[in-house]
């Protein structure tokens, strides 16, 4: 089983220019903050029967000031659909689709803005 992401630069016919868009950018910056986040303050992981619910970082151990929070989304079969991750100081956020076919991963979609 394989998952290819292809990513579009431009028009929807595809200029070619190279260039990031917007949501793009947005999207790469909350993923590499959160992963710096998640290295250097306090965590929070919640379970709900037994699947990882929601990723919360707080600045310390006080957990007066969030950071993000990472919420998942799970079908009936247990298999992910959805990913939020949100930056709470300026309300960001980034969500990824996950589709399946036949129990197989075959397509993730993200999106991302304020």
């Amino acid at each position: 089983m394989s998952v290819i992401l292809t990513r579009y630069t431009g028009s929807a016919a595809g200029s070619g220019s190279g260039a990031y868009t917007t949501a793009e950018k947005l999207a790469m910056e909350m993923e590499m903050a959160f992963k710096a986040a998640s290295l250097s303050n306090y965590r929070e992981f919640a379970y709900v029967s037994g699947d990882l619910n929601t990723i919360t970082i707080y600045t310390d151990d006080t957990k007066t000031v969030t950071l993000f929070t990472k919420d998942f989304t799970y079908n009936v079969g247990g298999d992910l659909t959805e990913l939020l991750l949100t930056r709470d100081s300026d309300g960001s956020q980034l969500l990824k689709t996950f589709a399946y076919t036949d129990g197989d991963l075959t397509s993730i979609t993200a999106s991302a803005g304020p």
